[in-house]
């Protein structure tokens, strides 16, 4: 996904599960901004670092678990308002609604 984005010359995504919204950041400054598929659904009030290290650790993205509205719904149940992806630092930062935030490194 990272480098499907940096070739089309994207620099980073923001998911945000409050306003059920992806925006995708092109390095040319313009910003795409796109509905989340299914139905909107409640963010868990408390983060679950630990289980969404867990989550995203023994994810395999070819287990069924990374199909999106599975994912999400995982994602919703353990606290994570939204995440960005940073195609330059490779990395992935999720964040709970209180502030608290997971950092996954992306290969």
């Amino acid at each position: 996904v990272v480098d499907a984005l940096r070739a089309d010359g994207f620099e980073g995504l923001l998911v945000d599960h409050r306003r059920w919204t992806v925006k995708f950041y092109h390095v040319e400054g313009q910003v795409v901004t796109l509905g989340l598929s299914g139905q909107p659904a409640s963010v868990a009030p408390d983060f679950d670092s630990e289980a969404l290290r867990v989550l995203v650790s023994t994810s395999n993205y070819t287990d069924g678990i990374h199909v999106p509205s599975r994912y999400r719904s995982r994602l919703l149940s353990l606290g994570c308002g939204g995440f960005l992806l940073s195609v330059s630092r490779r990395s992935v930062t999720y964040m709970g609604l209180d502030g608290s935030t997971f950092i996954e490194p992306v290969m």
